[in-house]
Formats: structure tokens, C-alpha cells, sequence
């Protein structure tokens, strides 16, 4: 198991986990948003690139814009039969712009969080269609040094009531299988380390 990140109120605090990555993630409120990497260049990353190009970045990147209001299905739809294929591509030339030297695109980070999931197949159609033009567009513009690495990214449900394997896409579209977990939700301040990491083995144990 390895931690690469870590997102809390006070990004110092927890410096042992923080710093082996640059955390962010995208808007999804449209494909705009998409195309253009929306709130990534607001945010620390620019700065964290600047200060430490070895930084690595862990991206929220994605899939669909799921917060536009739009049936899932429809984007999901439209993404699979490769309507939006140059906004991927574009995506992806952007996020190799940035500069970082490994950028983990954590695409529809937490897919499973909440009561509505994605149909499974519309989600691994589309995601089939998206990866190879995100990584198209990233090799285009990339640096001899740069790499992308595509992360599946759940939440860890430790009831199993959802079944993760089902969005599985295929090794050929994910290098990276992920978990996003929380030491404490909207706490009013940040965890500890040994706090972090025992809720992390946790859910790993019971998985």
C-alpha cells in the first residue's frame, strides 16, 4: 500500500503525507470545464510545480461533467460514441502543460459515493473512449520526463454494498487502482498522521 496524498485543512500539518503529492481536482458542472481544466490553475498547483517539478500531482479529473444537471446516461452516452473526444485530448495536452513530472488523473474520483452510481456499462464504454485520447493529447505534449498515470478511484465501502470490480475497465485503461479515505469528515481540524493511516489500514483490512 502506498499514500501518496493527502488533502486537510491546514496543508502543513500533515507534512509527512502531504508533500509526496500536490492535490486538486477539476469542475464538472460542464464539458467546458473539461476542456479547459477548470480550477486547476487557481488552485496551489501551479506553485507547488514551481517550487518542486518532482512533485508529483494527483489530479480530480472528470469523466463526465456529473454535476451539469444532465442525465448521466446521456453524458455517458455521448462520451462513448467519441462526441467529446477532442475535449479529452485537449485535457490531456493541458495537464502535461502543467509541468509536473508524474500527474495520477484520478478520472470520476469517488464514482461510488452517495445513492446514485453510474450504469457500469456506459461507465467502462465511456471510459474506454476518454483514456485513450487523455493520453494521446498528454504524450503530445509532453516532456521526455513527464508521465500520466490513469487511476481507477473509489471510495472504500466497507459494507460492500457496492460492487467496485463492476466498473473495472480493463488494464489496458487504469494503471493505478485507488481509494480516497477520510480520517474525519469536515473536521474542524486536521488528523494526525498515525490517525490517517489507521483509518486507511482499516478500510484496507476489511476489503
Amino acid at each position: 500500500m502506498t499514500l501518496i496524498g493527502y488533502g486537510g485543512n491546514d496543508r502543513s500539518s500533515v507534512p509527512e503525507i502531504f508533500n509526496q503529492a500536490s492535490g486538486c481536482f477539476m469542475g464538472r458542472e460542464s464539458w467546458d470545464n473539461i476542456t479547459n481544466m477548470d480550477w486547476i490553475e487557481d488552485g496551489p498547483v501551479p506553485a507547488d510545480i514551481a517550487s518542486n517539478a518532482n512533485r508529483a500531482v494527483v489530479m480530480g479529473v472528470p469523466l463526465i461533467p456529473h454535476d451539469s444537471g444532465t442525465s448521466w446516461n446521456t453524458l455517458l452516452d455521448q462520451a462513448a460514441a467519441g462526441t467529446h473526444n477532442s475535449k479529452y485530448y485537449s485535457l490531456g495536452q493541458k495537464m502535461a502543460q502543467l509541468g509536473a513530472r508524474t500527474v495520477y488523473a484520478r478520472v470520476w474520483w469517488e464514482f461510488n459515493m452517495g445513492d446514485e452510481y453510474p450504469n457500469t456499462t456506459k461507465f467502462k464504454a465511456a471510459w474506454q473512449v476518454a483514456i485513450p485520447q487523455i493520453r494521446n493529447g498528454f504524450n503530445a505534449a509532453k516532456t521526455s520526463e513527464q508521465q500520466l498515470k490513469i487511476v481507477l478511484c473509489s471510495m472504500p465501502d466497507r459494507d460492500h454494498s457496492t460492487q467496485r470490480d463492476a466498473y473495472y475497465p480493463g488494464s489496458g485503461y487504469v494503471d493505478v487502482v485507488s481509494y480516497d479515505v477520510y480520517g474525519k469528515t469536515y473536521a474542524s481540524s486536521n488528523q494526525s498522521k498515525a490517525t490517517v493511516l489507521a483509518e486507511v489500514q482499516g478500510y484496507w483490512a476489511d476489503l
